[in-house]
Parts: C-alpha cells; sequence; structure tokens
C-alpha cells in the first residue's frame, strides 16, 4: 500500500483558482486588481439592466394610461 499525501493548509485564488499558502483570497496583486476590474464591469451591466427595466415600466405605465 502506498501512503497518503499530505497536503498543507492552503486557499484557492478566486481568480485563477490556483492554490497557494496564506489567508489572503487572491494569489497575487495582479490577480485582485483583475477580479476588482470584472467586479466593476458586471455592476456597469446591473446598473445598465436596471436601468432599461425602469424605462419598460414606465412605457407600459404610461400607455396604460392612455388606453
Amino acid at each position: 500500500m502506498s501512503e497518503k499525501v499530505q497536503i498543507p493548509q492552503h486557499n484557492h485564488c478566486r481568480t485563477c483558482g490556483k492554490a497557494f499558502i496564506g489567508t489572503e483570497r487572491y494569489c497575487s496583486d495582479e490577480c485582485a486588481s483583475k477580479n476588482k476590474g470584472e467586479i466593476n464591469k458586471k455592476k456597469k451591466e446591473l446598473y445598465v439592466l436596471f436601468g432599461v427595466l425602469m424605462v419598460i415600466m414606465i412605457i407600459a405605465i404610461v400607455a396604460g394610461m392612455v388606453i
């Protein structure tokens, strides 16, 4: 029988998935800034979606009043 290999306590980077030893969420500053950029992009997309939905709701309400 072969011996079990002990894997040291580690974390995985939230951006690239690379395993690293430490308590941070990211393996490097590059991954941290990359993730921040992706989060900002998703926030902008959500704001645009919310704005479009609000415009559609307003149009539907005004169209309902006219009819």
